[in-house]
């Protein structure tokens, strides 16, 4: 969780969110992690892409 955490964080103004690159942080995090399902991201399946002066931020991060 807190790398998904951090790395949502981190993400510049303007950039977005990818989706699929959520999975791949979750990965990354620990070789414990072998498989990640049911992800969703504001309740969906898409990007998050903010406005060109707005910025991406963790709220609600949920790992089960």
């Amino acid at each position: 969780m807190a790398a998904l955490e951090s790395y949502i964080d981190a993400l510049p103004i303007g950039v977005p969110l990818p989706y699929t690159r959520l999975a791949q942080v979750a990965y990354g995090a620990s070789p414990s992690v072998t498989n990640v399902s049911a992800l969703t991201l504001n309740g969906g399946t898409a990007d998050l892409a903010p406005n060109d002066f707005g910025v991406v931020k963790a709220g609600a991060v949920v790992v089960n």
